[in-house]
């Protein structure tokens, strides 16, 4: 989660980063059940690589961002935040809304493609469609938005096999684009609220079960792609 959005909302209640927990829970049970090494890229605030590993099974996770002010650890060292990506492999990287940051991808998923080990998992997530680019992606320091086939031009390019390729919050994806399309040129700032507690349960439930259909390769608010390295 991006540290400039911690302080707008609350990513262990909030609609829209539960169901998004939710999803990549469930492709990392999918394709690297017996997981216990993970490393969350660009991890700000940490939340994904707090959240998805099964801690009481043993599991070590490394949080990497280098706006940390300092590298601390937690849960008996067992959770690590760092500035920099850690020379050993894991068995899952996550890439949650990281490579959108950067100038250019290939460099720094080479950082992290070349120690990891045959078969180790990537799940990426990025904001879909140039379409939909406004002052949150302004505020949110983005560089772009992807397409489905191009996020997994980047991930074939950098040497990983694409396992998985869908859109995700595709249900409201209408609404979202409309919006986004309105507020194009408006001020630069996050789009991200927090949600009344009713409206906030429905949309995480109604998300939820379109995110238990894996069919969506037309159009979403976010493109994840799962992928292994040979």
């Amino acid at each position: 989660m991006d540290l400039k959005e911690l302080s707008l909302v609350n990513p262990d209640e909030h609609w829209y980063y539960q169901s998004k927990l939710w999803v990549i829970r469930k492709v990392v049970k999918r394709f690297a059940p017996s997981a216990r090494r993970y490393v969350d890229v660009g991890a700000g605030s940490g939340f994904f690589g707090r959240r998805i590993p099964d801690f009481e099974s043993g599991a070590h996770s490394t949080c990497v961002d280098p706006n940390y002010e300092h590298e601390t650890e937690d849960l008996g060292g067992a959770l690590l935040y760092r500035k920099h990506a850690p020379s050993s492999s894991a068995d899952v990287y996550l890439f949650i809304d990281v490579l959108e940051h950067v100038e250019s991808e290939l460099a720094l998923l080479a950082d992290y493609t070349k120690p990891a080990r045959a078969g180790a998992i990537f799940v990426v997530t990025v904001p879909a469609f140039m379409s939909m680019w406004s002052g949150h992606d302004e505020f949110l320091g983005h560089f772009r938005r992807y397409r489905l086939y191009e996020v997994t031009q980047v991930l074939n390019a950098a040497g990983l096999e694409v396992l998985k390729s869908r859109y995700l919050f595709g249900g409201i994806f209408p609404i979202a684009w409309l919006v986004r399309r309105i507020q194009r040129g408006s001020s630069t700032k996050s789009s991200m609220r927090t949600a009344p507690r009713a409206l906030n349960a429905i949309l995480r439930t109604l998300i939820v079960m379109e995110h238990r259909f894996p069919w969506n390769r037309i159009a979403g608010v976010s493109a994840m792609v799962v992928a292994r390295k040979p």
